[in-house]
């Protein structure tokens, strides 16, 4: 038997994003779609604009600033390389000496 589905998906807000690489969620609801999203993907919705985990952590380190994790020090240079751990998109070199 073949039976005619209605079913709801997400899209990142964010032009040219593709959030899901190989399977993209089906949910029966728009309602269950934001609240599995949300808890179990880390998307952040507001109103109908949703960001997917990744461009909801850039967003978040735009307006509150980046969290900067310990990274590697080169004990040649004594530079320190540090990295975001919330958006993982933003480096920054530090000299120790």
């Amino acid at each position: 038997m073949i039976r005619r589905h209605v079913c709801f998906t997400a899209e990142c807000s964010t032009p040219g994003c593709e959030p899901f690489d190989e399977y993209t969620p089906h949910f029966d609801t728009e309602e269950e779609a934001i609240e599995k999203l949300t808890c179990e993907w880390g998307w952040r919705f507001r109103g109908k604009t949703g960001l997917c985990a990744s461009h909801a952590a850039v967003r978040e380190c735009e307006q509150t600033g980046h969290e900067w994790s310990s990274g590697y020090t080169d004990p040649s240079t004594g530079v320190r390389e540090e990295y975001c751990g919330r958006c993982h998109a933003a480096s920054r070199l530090l000299a120790t000496t």
